[in-house]
């Protein structure tokens, strides 16, 4: 019997001390993050080691991917810099969160996507059918044509008439089952 207990209290304190070493002892686990926390843990530790910062904090599910789904410009400002730097599935969660901000907020969005997404001229908003977008890609792409058909600001003009092109070629090639790259 006491050796069950040595071991239990040794797999107890093992666990307790992984835990601790895991998070880090000037890491605390958080519940939420502001934008500006994100930015000065970047300024001081460099963008890799925000993204496992907030990956081990729990912050990035709870405060970053909502924040930029909200399409707030400081936290699409924070998306902007992580996302070169982010693995497949961290990014995954980005292009999510991307999606669901264009709608909210496109001519914040729009420039961020046409420099990760969009490289090639004429390929802006422009989705396959394939595309995992919420309601699926037709009704992604003709709430996007609504929320495009507010007047765009001075230097996103030319970005609104070629995003509106693409979701125009998205739904003719989605009735005509042609892939869109």
């Amino acid at each position: 019997m006491r050796l069950i207990l040595i071991l239990l209290a040794e797999l107890m304190l093992g666990q307790t001390t992984l835990a601790a070493a895991a998070s880090g002892p000037t890491e605390p686990i958080m519940r939420t993050v502001t934008p500006q926390q994100v930015i000065s843990f970047e300024n001081s530790k460099g963008a890799p080691d925000t993204v496992k910062w907030l990956m081990r904090s729990g912050t990035w599910q709870t405060s970053v991917l909502p924040g930029i789904r909200s399409g707030d410009s400081r936290w699409l400002r924070i998306a902007h810099s992580l996302y070169t730097v982010t693995d497949a599935g961290a990014r995954e969660d980005l292009d999510q969160s991307l999606v669901a901000a264009l709608l909210r907020a496109p001519y914040e969005v729009l420039p961020l996507l046409k420099e990760f997404w969009w490289t090639e001229p004429g390929t802006e908003c422009r989705f396959d059918s394939d595309s995992e977008l919420p309601g699926g890609v037709e009704q992604y792409v003709k709430q996007l044509r609504i929320t495009l058909n507010n007047r765009a600001p001075g230097a996103n003009a030319d970005l609104q008439t070629q995003c509106l092109k693409g979701v125009e070629a998205t739904i003719k090639a989605l009735h005509t089952g042609e892939s869109q790259h």
